[in-house]
């Protein structure tokens, strides 16, 4: 999801920026979790990574019924390895290349 937002630079200028809220993936250290996080890398596709390892020695004890690799995007939840094929080929769609025709 891209959101236009005014940036104060000073006070008589401002700029417009484009923001794009990145996936969040859970991740774990399995094998299915390793080859999202490479297929995520491999399509130039950024995310924020977090290791559910991690959440589970935290003072909350963590989200022990999850299971690794979920990817939480603006579009959806998309969970284990087919989901975050699915949510790649949905980010791949809507990109936006030119066309040969917009160069003439």
């Amino acid at each position: 999801m891209k959101k236009d937002c005014l940036v104060g630079l000073n006070n008589a200028t401002s700029k417009k920026v484009l923001m794009e809220r990145k996936p969040v993936i859970w991740v774990d250290n399995s094998p299915e979790s390793k080859r999202a996080l490479q297929f995520l890398n491999d399509n130039r596709i950024e995310y924020v990574d977090h290791n559910i390892a991690d959440l589970e020695n935290g003072c909350c004890g963590g989200p022990s019924d999850t299971k690794a690799p979920v990817l939480f995007a603006p579009n959806g939840i998309f969970r284990n390895l087919d989901g975050i094929l699915n949510y790649i080929s949905k980010v791949k769609q809507n990109r936006s290349e030119p066309s040969a025709s917009a160069f003439w």
